[in-house]
């Protein structure tokens, strides 16, 4: 079963720097990829084929793009697929009968966050006495970071942690929110009253 839990980052102040500039660099990737997508003919293949061909031209975009060089790559690949989440949202709420346009381009101010797929990513969940852990992140704004987290409760010991998610909302704070995966818990038996 799925599970996400939201912690709180406390970044240092360089570490934020280094957080807002891989958002900010991340936005513009998927802003670069809507603008090729839309430029592909839907004849040449569903939204999937059209978003994985869009997500193909990364590495070549590398060479011109060198700051993408100082960005995990499954991050990048990450914001180009949302391209095709957010259309499949759009096509449901339209089905719902919503009226609803295209999608546009994100501006600073409307872009919150980045994914880590399955790797890039550690977490120490050992947070002692202070209720701290350390979460790895690789390749921000070209080095592997350690940033504090808040562990408010901690993980069980058979969760698998899937995805992270960093999130900046709109107060300025910044969470790690955990995809994660974990059995089923047993169903608890029914307490005797006596």
């Amino acid at each position: 079963m799925d599970y996400v839990l939201k912690y709180r980052l406390l970044p240092t102040g360089h570490q934020w720097e280094q957080l807002d500039w891989v958002r900010d660099t991340v936005r513009q990737v998927y802003n670069h990829g809507l603008h090729r997508f839309n430029r592909i003919p839907k004849s040449d293949g569903t939204v999937r084929q059209r978003v994985v061909q869009v997500r193909d031209e990364l590495p070549a975009l590398k060479d011109w793009w060198t700051d993408l060089t100082d960005v995990y790559s499954t991050v990048l690949q990450q914001a180009v697929g949302q391209i095709e989440t957010n259309i499949d949202n759009l096509g449901k709420l339209r089905n719902a009968g919503y009226n609803v346009g295209s999608l546009n381009w994100k501006a600073p101010d409307e872009y919150h966050s980045f994914m880590y797929r399955q790797r890039g990513f550690e977490l120490d969940g050992k947070s002692g006495p202070t209720g701290r852990g350390m979460l790895t992140l690789k390749n921000v704004h070209g080095e592997t970071i350690d940033v504090p987290i808040r562990l408010h409760c901690a993980l069980p010991d058979d969760t698998d942690v899937k995805h992270v998610t960093i999130r900046k909302d709109k107060t300025g704070a910044c969470y790690a929110c955990l995809n994660v995966e974990q059995d089923t818990p047993d169903k608890p038996s029914p307490r005797r009253v006596s």
